[in-house]
C-alpha cells in the first residue's frame, strides 16, 4: 500500500500538498499526535531517497512544506488572512533547505547523523531572533507521550525533534532499500530513548515542602463583547462574580491575557472593578492581571501583579506574533495593513520581569511566549520557581491552537523542571506539574474558576544548564566526520 501510494505521489507531485495538509493536521491533534509523529516524514523522505533530479526535490519540498505549515498557521485567520499564506511561505523555506541538504548529502557515509542534525539546527534557528516562530516543531507532537517526552529534561524539545526525524529517516530508508537492519536500528533507538524517558519520569520529584494555592479565572468572555462599550459593564459584573468565588486560602489569582483590555491604568471602569474585587475578596491574594498598557504613543500587552493596597509591578510581552501583532521589516511590509488590516500593532516589552510574592519568585509569560524554550531560560535564571502562562486563545476557538498551546506549556514544564499554570480566556486552562502531567484542567468555552496547589521546585533541569549550546558539539562532530570522509575519498 505504501509503495503504491509513493508511485502516485511520484507521478503527481502536487499531491504532496494535500498529503501534508492532512498529516500536518494530525501531527498536532489530540490523542493521535504522538503516533503520527513517528511516521509523518516517511513519504517525504522516501521520495527524496529515490529522486535524482534537483528541480523535483525542490518542487516536492515546496508542496510538502507549504501544506504542513499552512494547516498549522490557520489559527491566525482572525488576525490576518494574508499573513497565514505569508507565514506558511516563509516557513516552507526551511523544508526546501532540508530537501536541498538531503539531495546533496544523501550518499555520504554519516548521512543518518548529518540530516537529523541539520533539520534540528534549522528548527533552533526558526525559533530565534525577534522574527522567531517555533510553532509546529515536530518534537511537540509527543508532549502527550510523557514516558518519551521527558527526555526533554536533558535536551529540550529539539532533542525530541532529532530523534523523531532520525526514526522517520531510518524507516523511510528501510522501505527504499528493503534491508531489515534499518528497522532493527529504529527499534533500538526508540527503546533506548523510551527507557531514558521512563527513568527520568520516575526519578524526578514533583512535590516539595513548599507550595502556594493558586486560583485561575477563566471568564470565557466573547471577544467582540469585550471590546464593545455597550457590553463593558456586563463583562465587569461577570469578572466580579467569578472573583468572589475564589477560596479564602488562595495566595494568587490569575487572569487571562488582556482580561481588562482597556487598561487598568488608563480606563476608570477597569480600574474600579479591580479595586472592588480586591476590597471584597475572601482572601488576601494578589492578582496577576492581563491588561493593555498605554505609554506615550505605544501599546503594550502586559501582566500586572496587584495587591490589596493597590501596589503593582508589571511585565510587558517581548515576543510578538509575526504578521499578527507586528510586521517584520515594517518598512517593506506596511502595505499589508491596507490589504488586510491587523487589529493593532504592539510594542515590545523591555525586560525579563520576575514577580515576587514575599520569598516566592515566579514568571508570567503572555500567550505566544510559551513556545520559545530559550526565552524561558531568562526567567528561570532570575529565580522563577513556577511559571504562569496568561493567554487569550478565544481568538482560535474551533481550531487546534488552544490544544497545541497547552502542549507547549507541558513541554516547557518538562524542560525547566517547573510547575506551570495556564490561564486562558475561553480555555484551555490547566495546572501542569514538572513531569508534564495535567492535574487539573478546564476545557473550552466554560466560565469558571479552578484552584489547586503549585509546588515550588528548586532544582534546575539538565537542559537549563546545557541550553541549546550542546548542539555546537554535534555540529563540530559532523564537520570532523565530513572532513575525515572527504580526506579518505581523496586518497582513494
Amino acid at each position: 500500500m505504501f509503495l503504491r501510494m509513493q508511485k502516485q505521489l511520484k507521478k503527481r507531485k502536487f499531491l504532496f500538498f494535500p498529503l501534508y495538509l492532512v498529516l500536518g493536521f494530525f501531527a498536532f491533534a489530540p490523542y493521535i499526535s504522538s503516533v503520527v509523529s513517528f511516521f509523518i516524514f516517511i513519504p517525504f523522505f522516501y521520495y527524496l531517497f529515490q529522486e535524482s533530479k534537483l528541480k523535483n526535490v525542490v518542487k516536492v519540498s515546496i508542496y510538502s512544506g507549504f501544506g504542513f505549515f499552512l494547516i498549522n498557521s490557520f489559527w491566525i485567520y482572525r488576525f490576518t488572512i494574508t499573513g497565514i499564506f505569508l507565514l506558511a511561505l516563509y516557513l516552507m523555506l526551511y523544508w526546501v533547505l532540508s530537501g536541498l541538504f538531503f539531495y546533496y548529502f544523501k550518499d555520504k557515509k554519516y548521512f543518518f547523523f548529518y540530516f537529523p542534525l541539520f533539520w534540528t539546527i534549522l528548527e533552533i534557528i526558526r525559533g530565534m531572533t525577534r522574527f522567531g516562530f517555533s510553532w509546529s516543531e515536530i518534537g511537540y507532537s509527543v508532549s502527550q507521550f510523557l514516558f518519551f517526552s521527558n527526555i526533554a529534561y536533558i535536551g529540550g524539545v529539539h532533542l525530541l525533534t532529532y530523534l523523531l526525524v532520525l526514526i522517520n529517516l531510518l524507516i523511510a530508508y528501510y522501505f527504499f532499500i528493503n534491508k531489515k537492519i534499518y528497522l532493527k536500528k529504529t527499534f533500538i533507538i526508540f527503546f533506548i530513548s523510551l527507557a531514558l524517558g521512563i527513568t527520568i519520569y520516575f526519578v524526578k520529584k514533583s512535590k516539595t515542602s513548599n507550595d502556594i494555592k493558586v486560583s485561575v479565572i477563566q471568564p470565557s468572555i466573547d471577544l467582540f463583547a469585550k471590546w464593545d462599550n455597550d457590553f463593558i459593564n456586563t463583562v465587569m459584573d461577570k469578572y466580579y462574580k467569578l472573583a468572589m468565588r475564589v477560596e479564602k486560602d488562595s495566595n494568587l489569582v490569575i487572569w487571562p491575557e488582556t482580561a481588562f483590555v482597556n487598561g487598568l491604568l488608563n480606563y476608570r471602569v477597569d480600574r474600579n472593578t479591580m479595586k472592588k474585587i480586591l476590597m471584597n475578596q475572601k482572601s488576601d491574594a494578589k492578582h496577576l492581571v492581563g491588561t493593555t498598557l498605554y505609554k506615550g504613543n505605544k501599546n503594550y500587552n502586559s501582566l500586572f501583579l496587584i495587591d490589596e493596597e493597590g501596589n503593582y509591578d508589571y511585565y510587558s510581552k517581548k515576543m510578538l506574533v509575526p504578521f499578527a501583532e507586528f510586521l517584520p521589516f515594517e518598512k517593506y511590509t506596511k502595505f499589508l495593513m491596507d490589504i488586510y488590516p491587523i487589529q493593532y500593532l504592539l510594542s515590545r516589552g523591555e525586560n525579563y520581569k520576575v514577580f515576587k510574592m514575599g520569598n516566592i519568585k515566579f514568571s508570567g509569560l503572555i500567550c505566544f511566549e510559551s513556545i520559545f524554550p530559550h526565552f524561558l531560560h531568562n526567567f528561570i535564571k532570575k529565580g522563577a520557581k513556577f511559571v504562569v502562562v496568561s493567554t487569550n486563545d478565544g481568538w482560535y476557538i474551533d481550531t487546534l491552537a488552544p490544544f497545541q498551546h497547552l502542549q507547549f506549556a507541558r513541554m516547557r514544564a518538562i524542560e525547566q523542571n517547573r510547575y506551570f499554570v495556564q490561564c486562558a480566556n475561553s480555555g484551555i486552562s490547566a495546572f501542569i506539574d514538572n513531569k508534564g502531567r495535567i492535574y487539573k484542567k478546564l476545557g473550552e468555552n466554560k466560565a469558571a474558576i479552578i484552584e489547586d496547589k503549585v509546588f515550588l521546585i528548586e532544582k534546575k533541569s539538565i537542559y537549563y544548564f546545557l541550553k541549546d549550546y550542546y548542539w555546537i558539539f554535534f555540529i563540530l562532530m559532523s564537520i570532523i566526520l565530513f572532513l575525515k570522509e572527504s580526506r579518505i575519498k581523496r586518497k582513494e
